[in-house]
């Protein structure tokens, strides 16, 4: 991405702003610029500004593709924290949410908007996920966090060959399991981007669609989508969510159970709301 901004104005304000992906020929489909102000001794995240062009690349079958839409937070005060003179920094995933519009997290974030002396940052003020999280078992360590997957780009088509469903994300598991001495672990199980995706189209009178997504036959995920039924029939939301996998070596290294399968589901998921025509 590229990097500009504004140091602090005179008035306590300081601004970052991104713009990706690097474009020679102009400024690239989505900007985010976020906002800081200091209060007395204090700074926070004061706006957050997130630009961005409904692309045809990113945003197939929009009604208004090439629209630049404009998303706005204010009073984030309590976001990103700290005493001037100190840097912010947080490993654990944080949310920041606009209704059913966009979703931003950050993860591994260390920022320091006001006085920063030599190119550095200053002793950090480390947020509370970090404080309440368990520390990892001891042992070397070459990253700070670990990155987002790589993100897939599955379709699902019709029985014309027809596109009716796209989801682009990167989807990662954490599925907990009992090791062979007894102890309780964690296994990030992700799925490949590569992979071919199967599902159900909703056509023009259903209400449902779905996206299943099978891996080295012992690991699947179905995602499924609805439309709202009544005055909000022009929009759809994710409601359901089911996995399936078995437990093996490969993926839950030393495990008790292995050869053992579960389905874990949640049926009443709320989420990813959106007009029916649109991404």
């Amino acid at each position: 991405a590229q990097d500009s901004g504004t140091c602090e104005n005179g008035q306590g304000e300081a601004s970052l702003n991104m713009q990706w992906p690097n474009n020679p020929d102009g400024p690239g489909p989505y900007t985010l610029t976020l906002v800081f102000a200091k209060v007395r001794n204090t700074f926070s995240l004061h706006g957050l500004v997130f630009t961005y062009n409904l692309t045809e690349e990113d945003f197939p079958d929009a009604n208004d593709t090439n629209t630049v839409k404009t998303v706005t937070l204010n009073d984030l005060k309590d976001t990103f924290s700290a005493p001037v003179g100190q840097s912010y920094k947080c490993q654990s995933e944080q949310t920041i949410q606009d209704g059913n519009v966009a979703t931003f997290n950050f993860i591994g974030v260390q920022l320091q908007p006001f006085e920063v002396k030599q190119d550095t940052f200053s002793p950090p003020r480390v947020c509370n996920l970090d404080i309440t999280t368990p520390s990892p078992s001891p042992g070397p360590s070459t990253t700070a966090f670990m990155p987002l997957p790589i993100p897939g780009d599955w379709k699902v088509t019709d029985g014309t060959g027809k596109v009716c469903m796209r989801v682009k994300a990167s989807l990662q598991l954490k599925v907990k399991y009992y090791k062979f001495d007894g102890t309780l672990d964690v296994s990030d199980l992700t799925v490949p981007p590569h992979i071919n995706a199967t599902g159900s189209c909703a056509g023009s009178t259903g209400n449902s669609a779905s996206l299943v997504l099978v891996w080295d036959e012992v690991y699947s995920v179905t995602i499924k989508f609805s439309k709202d039924i009544g005055t909000d029939s022009g929009s759809f939301r994710l409601n359901n969510i089911q996995v399936q996998y078995t437990i093996n070596q490969d993926g839950f290294p030393d495990c008790r159970d292995c050869g053992s399968s579960f389905t874990p589901s949640n049926l009443t998921v709320n989420a990813y709301h959106g007009k029916v025509g649109n991404a």
